[in-house]
């Protein structure tokens, strides 16, 4: 009996001690669960910190579309806090208007476990937004279901200016197309890197064929038109260059250039951009003119000729007139005053004999010029001044009143610009005459 007592004894000391040591093994398990539990507790939390860092939208959603993680990101692009976004249906609640439709997403998803694309969203102030989204699948390790991660970034002002930027490009392109002129891009090796409808009139190859080819290889004279585009880069530009594009039936255009370098944004030079301007019209032009003034050279020549032979025939005349007027009159007259002659008569063949004179003067030649413009009357009374009369005698020689011959007088000295002059008129006559 004491045996079995002592047995029973030991055995309950053995099982204490177990008992023991195992309460101790669930303490210090229980202890390092608590500490993982906490470790990926702050692991969570300091996620989640560095998640509302960022200024996209982070949004986790469960199997059921439902929210159950919204950043601070989110809340700064859609308006909505975290409280009143959790719970709630993404696609209802952002009203997304997807690229194509849903299931097809979340079956390539389901396959690859990603997706990528642009999607807009409606904020809680009502605008829309466009978003390039991202979502990743994977499943929780704390519920085991799984779950959709959603990166949103706001790209609205980056599609306004990029469809700011496609409507300028195609209004531009639209500029080049309908340009008449040629026109067309080189780059630095020379070789077209684009051109305009009219490029493709002017040298009968078609945008494919011209992309990529030598610029120089369409003119006539190609060691000119390397040279043109090269001054480019070298100048800067280059004004009313002239070639010759050469079509591929052989038909020529002759053309000014005007061109100049085109850079990028960081202000390197790329490239040429030149624009060709059809001289056929001016050259065709230019030649008939040519043509004209040498004809008009040639008729002003022969009229030259003709009004020289015109003025020697005239002073040929001039001189036989005055030579028959010398030798056939004068004489003839100077004879009839040494006759008999009335007080009438012999004033009368003094005027004829002074007219004959004066007509066979160069003095009458030069008062009657177009510059003067002295009347009939006006050089009877300049010839009778020259011979000293007086304005009673002139009076009586032209049967008109002495005031009528002061009137006369005063428009002489007028046409002689003589009126503000204290000059005698007769000794002004007479030194016309012969200078």
């Amino acid at each position: 009996m004491k045996d079995q007592s002592e047995i029973k004894t030991a055995q309950t000391v053995r099982d204490n001690t177990e008992c023991r040591q195992s309460d101790r093994h669930l303490i210090q398990v229980y202890s390092e669960l608590e500490q993982r539990v906490e470790q990926q507790t702050n692991e969570i939390k300091r996620q989640a910190e560095l998640l509302n860092l960022a200024h996209d939208a982070i949004i986790v959603r469960d199997e059921s579309e439902g929210i159950i993680f919204w950043n601070k990101g989110a809340q700064e692009i859609y308006g909505w806090t975290k409280d009143e976004a959790l719970g709630m249906t993404v696609h209802s609640f952002l009203q997304t208007i997807f690229p194509l439709p849903l299931p097809d997403i979340m079956d390539k998803i389901q396959r690859e476990g990603r997706w990528e694309d642009e999607l807009i969203h409606t904020c809680k102030d009502g605008r829309q937004i466009v978003v390039l989204s991202r979502w990743a699948m994977h499943r929780s390790e704390i519920s085991g279901q799984m779950e959709i991660m959603e990166i949103n970034r706001n790209i609205t002002i980056r599609k306004k200016v990029e469809e700011a930027l496609k409507k300028a490009s195609e209004y531009n392109r639209s500029l080049i197309e309908v340009s008449l002129d040629p026109l067309v891009t080189i780059g630095p090796d020379g070789r077209i890197t684009d051109v305009n409808a009219a490029t493709e009139t002017a040298t009968g190859f078609s945008r494919e064929e011209l992309i990529g080819t030598d610029f120089s290889s369409y003119f006539t004279d190609y060691k000119r038109a390397r040279a043109g585009y090269k001054l480019v880069f070298k100048a800067g530009f280059v004004r009313d260059y002239e070639l010759v594009i050469r079509h591929r039936s052989g038909h020529i255009t002759p053309v000014f250039y005007n061109a100049s370098v085109y850079k990028d944004g960081a202000g390197k030079v790329v490239g040429v951009f030149a624009a060709a301007r059809d001289v056929t019209e001016r050259k065709q032009a230019e030649k008939e003119l040519s043509e004209k003034t040498k004809a008009l050279e040639e008729l002003n020549t022969a009229l030259k000729v003709l009004i020289d032979h015109y003025k020697n025939d005239q002073k040929e005349l001039e001189e036989r007139i005055v030579s028959n007027i010398r030798v056939r009159i004068i004489p003839y007259l100077e004879k009839l005053k040494q006759t008999q002659l009335g007080i009438g008569q012999a004033a009368l063949v003094e005027i004829l004999e002074r007219s004959f004179r004066d007509i066979s003067s160069p003095f009458l030649k030069s008062i009657t010029s177009e510059h003067f413009r002295f009347s009939t009357k006006e050089i009877e009374i300049i010839s009778l001044i020259k011979e000293g009369k007086t304005t009673k005698e002139m009076a009586q020689i032209l049967c008109i009143g002495k005031r009528t011959v002061d009137s006369y007088r005063d428009n002489i000295r007028g046409k002689l610009g003589l009126n503000k002059k204290k000059l005698n008129l007769r000794t002004y006559l007479l030194s016309i005459e012969h200078t």
